[in-house]
């Protein structure tokens, strides 16, 4: 309703089997982001542009970032080339695609986590200074990558000599659970620590429960500083509300070469480290939970927040570029002059918002009427 309020409509891109192929050459029955359009007349319209919420939270492979679409053969259609944002603002559970203008209305969110042990009205009684009898908890399939193999492989020597250490393995490459969620959420509010070996996609929701537990997530760093693959997505693209929530302040990052030693490292950390990490865990984590009780500030009031802050952006957007048209000294379009064009549009691309492209495409319709093409170039 507030999104609504402030102009804008929300409109649901429903994934399932017919949607599982956005090429319909190769797939008939498939569902693309083409034939929502066709129930979306106006989205486009300059009354509305950029106003759409566009909710594409599904499961699906990543593509890649920095703009590369996705790689064939790989079942992913929340970020292919059918999908064109258009200064619209679209929620997925991560990772951001890119930081580049067309993508700034891209909005990572937690994946909703249902059970109530995973909910602020749960955690009434729970204090980050409680000890807890397990060191380590993970519940994995082992034979997905070779990162999680050689983690299982090196905790099962420790998970049978200590007590603490508590390894329930699916096997080689079975991905159901042995456990239930309800046993999972025991278990994982029990342990200190939470191993979150990097799975298919940039976000995992056991890292979630983990934080919503209080368990102290372990990651690997990869190259590059991101926690699923080499030179992967940062965690500021790949986890949500950065800037709100400081995921680095609560986890344990784990160098990819001294994965096998995680244990040893563990046993060695000191109480002071691991009380500070849990303290910010519990100061930060109700933002990734959606509260069904409304009992704390949750995912869904930080993602209202940062719907108003598109909102307002927009209109920052809207009235500087409305001020510099009005401008005789600074406006290029009223500069009959193509010299002083040159200049003046040189000065309008770099006095742009750095996340709008809106200025830009005034820039090049100036352009465009002194027959100064060559510049789209240089500001796009």
């Amino acid at each position: 309703p507030a999104f609504l309020a402030m102009g804008s409509f929300v409109a649901m891109y429903l994934r399932g089997r017919p949607s599982f192929w956005h090429s319909k050459k190769a797939h008939k029955d498939s569902f693309s982001f083409d034939d929502l359009l066709h129930h979306l007349p106006y989205w486009d319209h300059p009354h509305v542009r950029g106003r759409h919420l566009f909710l594409r939270t599904s499961d699906c492979h990543w593509p890649g970032w920095l703009g590369e679409h996705r790689a064939a053969g790989v079942p992913c259609d929340w970020m292919t080339a059918d999908f064109r944002p258009e200064k619209h603002v679209f929620l997925t559970l991560g990772a951001a695609n890119a930081t580049g203008p067309d993508y700034q209305g891209h909005i990572v969110v937690p994946p909703l986590v249902l059970e109530e042990e995973f909910q602020p009205s749960y955690w009434h009684d729970d204090k980050p200074e409680t000890s807890r009898d397990l060191l380590l908890f993970l519940q994995c399939s082992a034979g997905i990558s070779p990162e999680r193999k050689k983690l299982v492989d090196s905790l099962r020597p420790y998970a049978k000599a200590d007590r603490r250490v508590m390894l329930v393995s699916m096997g080689e490459h079975r991905r159901v659970p042995v456990l239930s969620q309800r046993e999972t959420a025991r278990h994982m509010r029990s342990a200190t620590f939470c191993p979150i070996p990097a799975g298919d996609l940039p976000y995992t929701t056991r890292y979630f429960m983990a934080v919503l537990s209080g368990c102290i997530p372990v990651v690997v760093k990869h190259e590059g500083g991101g926690w699923w693959r080499n030179h992967g997505p940062p965690v500021e693209l790949s986890h949500p509300w950065p800037g709100v929530v400081d995921h680095r302040e609560f986890v344990l990052e784990i160098p990819e070469d001294k994965l096998t030693a995680m244990v040893p490292i563990l046993y060695a950390l000191p109480e002071s480290e691991i009380l500070r990490r849990r303290r910010a865990i519990y100061e930060q984590r109700a933002r990734l939970a959606w509260d069904f009780s409304g009992s704390a500030p949750d995912a869904f009031s930080t993602l209202l927040s940062e719907l108003a802050r598109q909102s307002r952006k927009k209109t920052q957007e809207s009235n500087r570029q409305t001020q510099l048209l009005r401008e005789p000294t600074s406006s290029p379009v009223r500069n009959n002059s193509k010299a002083s064009w040159n200049k003046d549009f040189s000065q309008c691309c770099l006095a742009r918002d750095p996340h709008s492209s809106s200025l830009v495409e005034h820039c090049l319709l100036a352009a465009g009427s002194f027959g100064l093409k060559d510049y789209s170039k240089g500001c796009s």
